[in-house]
């Protein structure tokens, strides 16, 4: 079977303005990545051997680059370069944002046991080249002095990704030098920043949800909300970082709605974020297989364009209905998480419901190198 193929590009930080291109990278082995219904393009990872001085111009100028991969002229993927190991003679360095913050604060007991919260400080320089990433640091039974100290020297560690040794190995005989790239998608950043546009007053969700991405999340920004006017409260009794918060919202779904429908928030192309309530409508056909838009039809999608939705299984027997469920046809499910990469000639469909979706997949993802291969 042909699979549609694919390219992979860097472009400029979104940090710097509107992301120009900057590097093709789809040479790149083992590009594998996954959509979530909760998030939208969520991680990837590929490899790239190559000269020592090729990679470390990669492996200190990319992190924090803009991330595309297109397929028939469409772009089916973007993030953030948000991980490089780079192996030069068994010798394993990191840069990663995820040992990255530039914004700290303390919340302490003082001495009479009352907590506090310090001043935050910040690294400038780090913010203007990566965006801003926030911590703070939670320390019981700390003086004034002494919780402001160790905010101070957290800051002076974290504040940059410099390289960091994370791995001593044994090299193979004329062994390549290689970089290996984790990609993740914007999501990820609205994680960086801790909720603040909580009042305290009572209001529409889909209203929150707004005032959320508008107020903490840096790189992005609203696509399409749909209204929900299920009544909360927006405020949050401890520290809670805005991702995670726009999740819990998204779990409410609509309290007026009688058929429980769920919602789903995440982030696609250009950085545009959506809230809405799942449409219950098969949008693939599953036959033999094969993913088709049409019952009919006879060209498969291209299965780089796959994305969550629901799916009808063509193959199962004879549909009854589903009662009390938001999938009226038993024949249908939702694939709440898509993966796919190179090696593969399907994508790998996971549900929410069992453990062994995850072992299912990578079994799949197993029979299908075997089959290429062969």
């Amino acid at each position: 079977m042909t699979i549609a193929t694919r390219r992979l590009g860097f472009f400029t930080p979104v940090v710097q303005g509107t992301p120009v291109f900057a590097l093709d990278v789809s040479h790149a082995e083992n590009w594998r990545r996954s959509i979530r219904r909760d998030g939208g393009y969520w991680m990837g990872t590929f490899s790239i051997t190559d000269t020592i001085f090729k990679l470390s111009q990669i492996f200190y100028e990319f992190l924090g680059f803009h991330f595309e991969e297109r397929s028939q002229g469409q772009t089916t993927w973007e993030g953030i370069a948000y991980e490089l190991d780079l192996n030069v003679n068994g010798v394993i360095r990191r840069r990663s944002l995820d040992m990255m913050y530039n914004h700290v604060w303390s919340m302490y007991n003082d001495d009479s046991d009352d907590v506090q919260t310090s001043s935050a400080v910040q690294g400038t320089a780090s913010i203007n080249r990566y965006g801003r990433r926030e911590e703070v640091l939670y320390l019981d039974g700390y003086p004034t002095a002494a919780a402001e100290s160790r905010r101070d020297t957290y800051l002076k560690e974290y504040q940059w990704p410099y390289p960091r040794v994370v791995g001593v190995n044994r090299p193979r005989r004329d062994e390549a030098a290689e970089l290996k790239v984790t990609v993740a998608g914007y999501a990820f950043t609205a994680n960086w920043r801790f909720e603040t546009a909580g009042d305290a007053s009572t209001d529409d969700a889909s209203t929150w949800v707004q005032e959320i991405i508008d107020t903490d999340c840096e790189f992005i920004d609203v696509g399409s909300l749909e209204s929900n006017t299920t009544q909360v409260k927006k405020d949050t009794n401890v520290p809670m970082r805005a991702f995670d918060q726009l999740i819990e919202i998204t779990d409410l779904g609509d309290e007026n709605d009688t058929d429980n429908t769920p919602w789903r928030f995440y982030i696609d192309n250009q950085r545009k974020a959506y809230y809405r309530a799942i449409d219950n409508e098969p949008y693939y056909f599953l036959k033999k297989g094969g993913l088709y838009t049409a019952v009919g039809g006879n060209t498969m999608t291209n299965p780089w364009q796959v994305k969550p939705t629901v799916i009808k299984d063509l193959d199962f027997p004879a549909g009854k209905p589903n009662f009390d469920s938001f999938l009226d046809d038993a024949r249908d499910f939702y694939a709440s998480e898509v993966e796919f990469g190179d090696g593969l000639t399907r994508p790998l469909l996971k549900t929410d419901y069992f453990e062994e979706s995850e072992y299912l997949a990578a079994r799949e993802a197993l029979r299908q190198q075997w089959e290429v291969d062969s």
